[in-house]
């Protein structure tokens, strides 16, 4: 999977917005796996590498799924959140581009940082790790949990919806109309 020309120029012009980039600076961009509603890729720069993240308007499948992109402050917020709280559980934010609805982390190699998803798709299942997210979860749940400030700043319901329960739960139901209460119900 490679970048398009657009992409790579858009990327390229959020990464200058942030300040991440020498001008005149070509960044190497390198696309990376994973998710249906965001573009993700590793970026090696002059400074030496980080990863950006940029919302897609349009759900990576063959249907037309169009999803809302400001969802990407929304997930710049969760992750400063958890940062603070229960340091060292999310990549650090680097930047943060409004306009291209894109932010820039730290880049954690998966040599040194393996996708804990993956691994249990391998059938490894490493009681620690499992311990270590839970304990991550867990303080930011606790700390968040009473803010009604937190409650109003990450009421995204909506875009919840649209992300998460319509592309899963409501796309299956139609196309299995048998298990389509049971779906529904969930």
């Amino acid at each position: 999977m490679a970048l398009t020309s657009e992409e790579t120029l858009e990327i390229t012009a959020a990464l200058a917005r942030m300040g991440l980039i020498d001008a005149g600076e070509t960044p190497e961009l390198t696309p990376l796996a994973g998710g249906i509603s965001s573009l993700i890729a590793r970026v090696r720069t002059s400074q030496g590498s980080l990863c950006v993240k940029r919302a897609l308007p349009q759900l990576k499948v063959p249907v037309e799924w169009k999803v809302p992109v400001e969802r990407s402050a929304a997930e710049v917020g969760w992750m400063r959140i958890a940062g603070r709280v229960a340091p060292g559980s999310v990549p650090a934010i680097l930047g943060e581009d409004p306009v291209g609805k894109a932010f820039a982390m730290a880049w954690l190699d998966p040599t040194d940082h393996p996708v804990w998803k993956s691994q249990l798709l391998d059938g490894i299942a490493d009681v620690s790790t499992a311990r270590a997210v839970g304990a991550a979860l867990s303080a930011v749940h606790t700390a968040c949990a009473e803010d009604v400030g937190i409650a109003r700043a990450f009421a995204n319901d909506a875009n919840f919806d649209r992300i998460r329960l319509d592309p899963y739960f409501r796309a299956a139901a139609q196309v299995h109309p048998d298990c389509a209460p049971a779906l529904h119900a969930l």
